[in-house]
């Protein structure tokens, strides 16, 4: 029996891939949200170990006490706050694992490809251009007017506009491929 290949609309992952941006955003803002959760917790557990000892002090001092569990009461809710942020945090942490599972599928399915396929064309285009360099100081030797006849330097001057103008084309095409490939490497 014949495995058969599934393929997939390079649309579809680059929607993915957008949908994974924003996903990976908002797991990297949670797991930046529990570490400062964790940095926090050790500092309201010891507010709130005050106020116990506080308490035990002054227990018969009915209205200091009862201020004292109000304040410790909101610690507490504070507390388990923060020990939610820690833990979704982790969680967060866990699930990013799959989004970078993703952009390492995503790069050998979609940037690769597409960086090797511009890598290619700036070869092509480069070597176009080098012969076009060859042409352009043919025509200026051929230019010379008193080396060759009127009929080949009027040639020479028409052959060399168009190769100047094909050469600034193909420079241009060059520069956006250039600009293409700095994106695809960036996404990397």
């Amino acid at each position: 029996m014949v495995a058969h290949k599934k393929s997939v609309n390079i649309g579809v992952f680059n929607i993915l891939n957008s949908i994974m941006n924003a996903k990976a955003a908002k797991l990297r803002a949670t797991i930046d949200a529990g570490r400062r959760a964790e940095q926090e917790r050790p500092v309201l557990y010891e507010h709130i170990s005050h106020l116990q000892q506080y308490i035990i002090s002054n227990r018969y001092d009915r209205n200091e006490v009862r201020d004292a569990e109000m304040t410790m009461n909101d610690y507490e809710q504070q507390a388990v706050a923060i020990n939610t942020k820690i833990d979704m945090g982790k969680i967060a942490q866990s699930d990013l694992q799959y989004v970078d599972k993703f952009k390492n599928i995503y790069n050998s399915v979609v940037v690769a490809p597409k960086l090797r396929e511009l890598y290619e064309l700036y070869g092509q285009i480069s070597a176009r251009m080098d012969m076009l360099d060859e042409r352009m100081f043919a025509c200026e030797i051929n230019m010379n007017p008193y080396e060759r006849s009127a009929s080949i330097v009027e040639q020479s001057e028409t052959d060399m506009e168009m190769y100047q103008a094909e050469y600034a084309q193909l420079s241009e095409r060059l520069n956006d491929i250039q600009r293409q490939m700095a994106l695809y490497q960036n996404t990397k």
